[in-house]
């Protein structure tokens, strides 16, 4: 976890403004990863917490992520949208798996809510990049 002033990111948001900060000292997670972080993997996410719903018993969407969640996503049309592809290796923006975990699955003709779904908390931003950078490198098989 990276902790940064609460005054560096006021400033941050206010395109480097000065801003009154009430409580000096307050420090909030920027929701990057430090380097005291153990590392994590796409396959990771996919397992906790998509695969609660995603797995074999419930099956959400027809996607099953406990028994082969690579080939359950890439180059498979996506339920939500057949139009797109789940997973499109090289191309995380024509990939409807990120649009799903973005939030942005409505503006391309999608369905249903954002993932993860109701009950649970969004991914963090450095999680969602690492599904984008794992699709952009191809969506190489999980080790």
């Amino acid at each position: 976890m990276r902790l940064v002033p609460l005054a560096l990111c006021l400033a941050a948001c206010t395109g480097g403004g000065f801003v009154s900060v009430p409580a000096p000292g307050l420090f909030v997670d920027t929701g990057f990863r430090g380097d005291d972080d153990p590392p994590e993997s796409v396959e990771a996410i996919l397992q906790n917490p998509c695969a609660v719903c995603h797995s074999d018993l419930l099956a959400a969407g027809q996607l099953n992520l406990l028994v082969q969640p690579r080939e359950n996503l890439v180059n498979e049309r996506a339920v939500g949208n057949p139009t797109m592809f789940r997973v499109v290796p090289g191309d995380p923006d024509a990939s409807y798996l990120v649009h799903k975990l973005r939030g942005t699955h409505l503006e391309v003709g999608g369905t249903g809510e954002r993932m993860p779904g109701p009950g649970y908390a969004d991914l963090q931003l450095w999680q969602i990049q690492m599904v984008e950078e794992w699709i952009r490198d191809g969506a190489p098989p999980f080790q």
